[in-house]
């Protein structure tokens, strides 16, 4: 619209054709400038592994730490 474009030069103090070349390639978009977020991130935790000794059915000293829940043959 010619009438727009008129205004926004006058308005902005240039020319026309300044004005929509502006328009075109995006000149009048205003820069944000971007900071990084600043969140908090928590430690990360080594969890200890809950182990239980048990022997091996009637064989003599034969012992073994395994993690609880887990099943050997």
């Amino acid at each position: 619209d010619y009438q727009l474009l008129k205004r926004l030069s006058q308005q902005a103090g240039m020319s026309m054709a300044e004005t929509l070349h502006r328009l075109i390639t995006g000149g009048f978009a205003h820069k944000v400038p971007v900071t990084p977020v600043k969140l908090p991130v928590p430690a990360a935790r080594a969890m200890p592994v809950p182990t239980a000794i048990t022997t091996n059915g009637n064989k003599v000293v034969a012992f073994r730490i395994k993690t609880k829940g887990v099943k050997y043959a």
